[in-house]
């Protein structure tokens, strides 16, 4: 299979690996693999610790958890643009919740184990690692008391908001998430029925727009505002 993206090139566009050595990235960028998922499919079960740090190319990285009647339950996903998930990588505690692709996802994957022992010998990288998780954790964090605090649409717009972190903006600032309807409803929305009533609401306002199984944020900036207003 021919490869789309460059290993090399991913290393050194992501901050965490700035202050490493190009020899040392070279050597993690030989032991990168592309991987394809054209259906949603499970990285890493709970109870299990990651064995592999994933660039998100195209498509998705959800965590949840599923009820054994297959409800599922899901955090905001890890979109294109992010990494699934540095502290995945450098806790080694088993995870509390499974790893899923979303459909249609490619992803670059770097070994778990290599990528701590570039942290080890370059210990320069692992203030923009703590970083990373600690912009993550403040964003769930954010979510989870926003679900308490605000109405509905707010509560939807800080999670749309918190999704496009990271992923690349259109030429004219938009944003464009694959997240359908049925996801959004299983990440404690209700109903697939009351998500179309409130993406409506926010339609509205001008701030997003539906489409199929995707939608486009208008400006993140104009969402980001309404949420925490």
């Amino acid at each position: 299979m021919t490869s789309l993206c460059d290993p090399l090139e991913c290393l050194k566009a992501t901050e965490v690996f700035a202050a490493a050595p190009d020899a040392a990235l070279a050597g993690l960028a030989g032991l990168a693999r592309e991987e394809h998922y054209t259906d949603r499919s499970l990285l890493t079960a709970r109870g299990a610790t990651p064995d592999r740090l994933w660039h998100v190319l195209e498509g998705s990285v959800e965590l949840g958890l599923y009820s054994e009647a297959g409800r599922p339950a899901l955090l905001a996903p890890i979109m294109a643009g992010g990494w699934a998930t540095w502290l995945g990588c450098f806790h080694r505690a088993p995870l509390p919740h499974d790893l899923w692709t979303g459909p249609n996802t490619r992803l670059l994957a770097f070994p778990a184990a290599a990528v701590r022992r570039l942290g080890q010998d370059c210990p320069a990288i692992l203030p923009a690692v703590i970083n990373r998780i600690g912009e993550r954790m403040r964003d769930l964090i954010g979510w989870s008391l926003a679900a308490s605090l605000s109405d509905p649409e707010r509560r939807l717009a800080n999670l749309l908001a918190v999704s496009a972190r990271g992923v690349s903006a259109s030429g004219d600032g938009s944003v464009e998430l694959a997240l359908t309807q049925d996801r959004l409803a299983a990440m404690g929305f209700g109903t697939r029925q009351r998500v179309a009533r409130l993406i409506r609401a926010l339609t509205d306002r001008g701030l997003v727009e539906g489409r199929y199984g995707r939608i486009r944020i208008c400006s993140p900036e104009a969402l980001d505002a309404f949420a925490a207003g």
